[in-house]
């Protein structure tokens, strides 16, 4: 809310001054002071303690205002008061009749109605109107006030439908060119000037518009709402909605030095062919400060704000959505020198060229304290491009800045001396330099910060192509590069880098976070963590000659290809004090050097990994001026077959007095290299002083490196080296420090006796040095003999002469090592689970702290036990497995069993305290067997026996037969068991048929049964394994049924009648037919027969034939019909 009470203090002392104010062209100098001292007072008046909203000025706000403004209180105490007819002329004429230096009150609205000056309403002498709410409309016809007097104010009125339709001049409601122009609470809607300024143009010094709302305003050239163009202008307190200019400045144009606009609102304001969107500011010594900017655009330059004009200042505004369509700077250009912008967000801007929210064309300039979110450009400088020399921006933050298709993502630099400072940068983006593109000279980024941005091509932070040029203090996480350097792209002569922090950087080429190529670079204090490139120099990749890389470090850093943390091709290198941790390359896991004259000196490679060399040199001369020296280094626990390799050495070039691990025990071993001998190196080893000492006295110790040369072993300066920390482990004592340098010294106190150890450890290199603490003897030992039995624990008990003497007794049976405590000269040893067997074992004291060892022997003898077996099996019959089951054994037995039986010895395994044997094949007979137990590592031998038979078989024997007719073959076929062998018979009427049984069957056959039922007993004889066995077969012989037919033919009276009988062709016997004169037969031969009837009388006869059977044929009937007589 506004602070009334500063207001009113700043405005009541103007109107104090205009009440002393003539029209003495002498006092003019004085009136404008005092119109400057007033907008001093509203600047200040709108610090923190001033906020407007649109919304708080409205109609009845203004009117309610009337007893609280100090304005009211201005130039003389007449105040003119009556209503009229609501005319411009009414109007006009109140205003020429009032006297100079009164107060005219507004007591009703006015309507242009077609009268009057086109111009305006002219007001040539000081005055007051105080419009109490009222509304002038213009009816989109006239301008309403044209102003020539100084020292005019108008307040709370409400200007409609304003209209300046001339090309002279502007100001669709007001004109005024009259100094000390003073327009207060009051409204502008829909209005318009075919020239400047929509609603107000003021070109008089020290015009004031305050407090005031436009809505709808335009122009055809400059200030859609408010011109001023005199000096010491301010607009403050006001708010702007839907302004719009085709030329310069869409909402405000301010044309005057000191000009000043300030706690001002601006939506929706356009410039719609120029620059300016919202304020064109052309003024010496000009403030913006706390306003609001939202949907700002401009056709050109400046989508909000353009400054133009030297020590101007932009401060505590806000921008959201400000745009220019065509040009530069999508919400700030500014084009002179020694300009300020602080404090200030700005969100959403974006230019179609350069400069998505800032264009610098000026020199000297500041940009401090502000944040930018989502800006763009299509071409270079996504956040601001700065044209001119001197230029810095500090304290800012950069988030998802865009340069499309060109340079700095966030920033642009093009002129020289520039500085970024205490900035940060996240989410930047374009085709080089994803945040910062630096083009000019003597430029400085420092203390700021870029995290996750993006260059398409190179430089995926920052890209510098000015000579003389500084990165310093900043740090650089997760930023990438399409092509080369993921975080920085270097490419001129003369340039630092230092004090940096680079962490997960990548290039999808070479330098995962720098690419250097540029001239007498110096690289030094930075950091490298997590960096990666897809080809070479997955930290660092420089190409050009004399270069100074010093005191940084590389961890975990990898190259697809060559120089996992550093890729170097060019002359005059120097690599210096700087440390390589766990970096991958293929050549050069750590270090990749092309060219001539380059060192590496004073640095550590540790846990570096390549498939050839740590430090790879590749000698493209390929001649003896390479001149290549790697000296004073460290090289611990690196995996690349060997730490240094060389392509075409030559004689000029040396690796001596570097550190490969070696320690005391192995120092005259050569560290391997690749076409290059090693003539010298370094070895760990230490010193103690004394190196014998009693308990609680003190040992100095100090580890170093020595040379080893082809003299042997010589002193080295440590110093040398790059500093490194050991770590110490001790025992039987204490050391006053666990981590140490090379050749510092650290006290040992021994604490306890014996030999005292101090480890020195770093990474896979250790070595001990031994400090003596002498130690007292044992007198005696005595351990007691024991027996046991197997499988029991046994306890050996030791007694020790000395009864305070501690520690372990151990004895060691078969390999295995048994340990016991001793405690106050007493141990016992237990041993667990011994096997049988007397045996002599040596008893070791181990000593204590303060005691050596000691030994004795020790007699143990460990019996086995008794076991109970029991063996049984049953009777079986010739042909089955016999089974012996062997029980009652210890369930913890284990062993075999096994009988022998003529020669033949059978065995099983004894699992659980048992066991089962298994005989096949045994004749038949009664047996009684030995049993025997093998015995186990427990149990002792033992046998028993077991008795059991072996039985025929009992035959089942089968007979089938079948009935069969006379003359057929019987068949009597006989079923045993399939292993059956020997002979079955059968006696039939006195013959005695016999068959061999083969395949377990026989089948006997007998001929020419005649008709009958048969009973036959049928006897097996036996074989080895089955017994013999007899069964009754029994079966039926019947006679066959004959087919018989009977015919005869018809005969005359008194002929004999032939009844001829055909049947089988072997049948035999008698056929008959018997007539009423008698029975008339015949014999049949071969089936045939022919029986004569005499005597019968005429007639037609049926009569039965007879057949009377044979031997093989039943009797059978046929019946015959004939006729005798004509």
């Amino acid at each position: 809310m506004i602070n009334k009470k500063k207001l009113f203090i700043s405005i009541l002392i103007v109107l104090s001054v205009f009440i002393c104010l003539t029209s003495v062209a002498a006092q003019d100098t004085t009136d404008a002071n005092l119109t400057q001292d007033f907008a001093d007072e509203v600047s200040q008046a709108g610090g923190d303690d001033v906020h407007i909203e649109l919304a708080e000025i409205d109609d009845d706000s203004k009117a309610s205002q009337e007893d609280n403004q100090p304005i009211g209180q201005s130039n003389s105490e007449d105040i003119i008061s009556e209503p009229d007819d609501g005319s411009f002329e009414a109007l006009e004429s109140k205003i020429d009749n009032a006297p100079d230096n009164s107060i005219i009150k507004l007591e009703n609205d006015y309507l242009y109605s077609g009268s009057g000056k086109g111009h305006g309403i002219e007001i040539r002498k000081p005055l007051t109107i105080d419009g109490q709410g009222k509304t002038i409309d213009a009816n989109q016809k006239v301008r309403v006030f044209y102003i020539v007097s100084e020292n005019v104010i108008l307040k709370n009125i409400i200007f409609i439908n304003g209209n300046w339709g001339s090309t002279n001049n502007g100001g669709g409601d007001i004109y005024s060119r009259g100094y000390n122009t003073l327009i207060y609470n009051c409204t502008f809607m829909n209005n318009k000037a075919s020239n400047d300024g929509g609603a107000v143009y003021l070109t008089g010094d020290n015009g004031v518009v305050s407090n005031c709302s436009f809505v709808n305003s335009t122009a055809s050239e400059q200030a859609g709402a408010v011109y001023v163009s005199g000096d010491n202008g301010v607009v403050s307190n006001s708010s702007f909605v839907n302004s719009s200019a085709r030329h310069e400045g869409g909402a405000v144009y301010l044309k005057g030095d000191n000009g000043v606009v300030s706690n001002c609102s601006f939506v929706n304001s356009s410039s719609t062919s120029y620059e300016g969107g919202a304020v064109y500011l052309y003024s010496q010594n000009g403030v913006v400060s706390n306003c609001s900017f939202v949907n700002s655009s401009a056709k050109k330059d400046g989508g909000a704000v353009f400054l133009k004009g030297k020590n101007a200042a932009l401060s505590n505004c806000s921008f959201v959505n400000s745009s220019s369509t065509s040009h530069e700077g999508g919400a700030v250009f500014w084009s002179s020198a020694d300009g300020v912008v602080s404090n200030c967000s700005f969100v959403n801007s974006s230019a179609k060229m350069k400069g998505g929210t800032v264009y610098w064309e000026g020199t000297k300039g500041i940009v401090s304290n502000c944040s930018f979110v989502n800006s763009s450009a299509s071409d270079d400088g996504g956040t601001v491009y700065w044209y001119a020399s001197g230029g810095t921006v500090s304290g800012c933050s950069f988030v998802n800045s865009t340069s499309a298709d060109d340079q700095g993502g966030a920033i642009y630099f093009n002129g020289n001396k520039g500085a970024v400072s205490g900035c940060s940068f996240v989410n930047c983006s374009s085709q080089s330099g994803g945040a910062v593109y630096w083009r000019g000279d003597d430029g400085i980024v420092s203390d700021c910060s870029f995290v996750n941005n993006n260059a398409s091509d190179n430089g995926g932070a920052v890209n510098c192509h000015g000579p003389d040029s500084i990165v310093s203090d900043c740090s650089f996480v997760n930023n990438s590069a399409g092509n080369e350097g993921g975080a920085v792209f270097w490419y001129n002569t003369r340039g630092t880098l230092s004090g940096c922090s680079f962490v997960n950087n990548n290039a999808s080429d070479d330098g995962g976070a720098v690419y250097w190529q540029g001239y007498n670079g110096a690289f030094s204090g930075c950091s490298f963590m997590n960096n990666s490139a897809g080809n070479n120099g997955g930290a660092l990749y420089w190409v050009r000659n004399n270069g100074d890389l010093s005191a940084c470090s590389f961890v975990n850093s990898s190259a697809g290809n060559d120089g996992g943390a550093v890729y170097w091709s060019g002359n005059n290198g120097k690599v210096s004090n700087c440390s390589f941790m766990h970096s991958s390359g293929i050549y050069g896991g750590a270090i990749y050097l092309i060219d001539t004259n380059s060192s590496v000196y004073t640095c550590i490679f540790v846990n570096n990994t390549a498939d050839i060399g740590i430090i790879h040199f590749e000698n493209v001369n390929q001649e003896n001026i390479s001149h290549f020296k790697i000296n004073n280094n460290i090289f611990l626990n690196n995996a690349g077959g060997r730490e240094i390799s060389f392509n075409q050495i030559d004689n000029n070039s040396n690796a001596d007095y570097n550190w490969f691990g070696n320690n005391a025990t192995n120092y005259d071993m050569a560290p391997a290299t690749n076409d290059m001998e090693i003539s010298a190196w370094l070895f760990l080893n230490a010193t103690a002083n004394p190196d014998i000492i009693n308990i609680s006295n003190v040992s100095e110790v100090v580890f170093k490196l020595y040379a080893y040369t082809p003299s042997g072993v010589s002193e080295y300066d440590n110093s040398l080296l790059k500093a490194v920390n050991l770590t110490l482990t001790p025992t039987k004592g204490r050391v006053n420090t666990t981590r140490v340098g090379l050749e510092e010294p650290v006290q040992y106190t021994a604490e306890s006796r014996g030999i005292g150890k101090i480890t020195a450890t770093i990474e896979n290199v250790s070595y001990t040095r031994l400090v003596i603490v002498p130690k007292n003897n044992i007198t005696s030992i005595k351990a007691s003999s024991l027996t046991t039995r197997v499988g029991t624990n046994a306890t050996v008990n030791v007694v020790l002469a000395e009864k305070d003497a501690n520690g372990t007794v151990t004895i060691t049976i078969n390999g295995v090592k048994y340990v016991g405590d001793v405690k106050n000269g007493q141990g016992t040893i237990v041993l667990p689970l011994l096997p049988a067997g007397k045996t002599k074992h040596t008893v070791i004291y181990r000593g204590d702290d303060n005691y050596n060892s000691k030994t004795t022997t020790v007699n143990v003898n460990v019996n086995k036990y008794y076991p109970t077996i029991k063996a049984t099996a049953r009777t079986v019959h010739v042909g089955d497995d016999v089974v012996i089951n062997v029980t009652r054994l210890p369930e913890l037995a284990t062993g075999t069993v096994s009988v022998n039986i003529g020669g033949a010895v059978y065995n099983a395994t004894v699992e659980d305290g048992s066991a089962v044997i298994v005989v096949p094949d045994l004749p038949l007979g009664n047996y009684t067997l030995d049993v025997s137990y093998s015995g186990d590592e427990m149990y002792k031998a033992y046998n028993t026996t077991v008795t059991f038979n072996v039985n025929k078989l009992i035959t089942i024997m089968q007979c089938p037969t079948r009935t069969v007719h006379v003359g057929d073959d019987v068949t009597i076929n006989v079923k045993l068991a399939d292993d059956a062998t020997g002979t079955v018979w059968v006696e039939v009427n006195g013959t005695n048929f016999t068959v061999a049984v083969e395949n377990g069957a026989a089948s006997i056959v007998v001929s020419g049964l005649p008709e009958g039922s048969y009973a036959l007993d049928v006897h097996y004889s036996g074989d080895e394994k089955y017994k013999s066995r007899s069964r009754v077969a029994t079966f039926n012989v019947n006679k066959y049924k004959v087919a018989m037919k009977a015919t005869a033919g018809s005969v005359r009276s008194g002929e004999d009648v032939g009844v001829n009988v055909v049947m089988s062709s072997d049948a035999t016997g008698n056929v008959s037919i018997a007539v009423d004169s008698g029975v008339f037969s015949a014999e049949v031969i071969d089936g045939v027969a022919s029986i004569t009837v005499p005597g019968l009388a005429d007639g037609t006869y049926t009569y039965d034939v007879l057949y009377g059977g044979d031997g093989k044929y039943k009797n059978c009937t046929s019946s015959v019909t004939f006729s005798v007589g004509d």
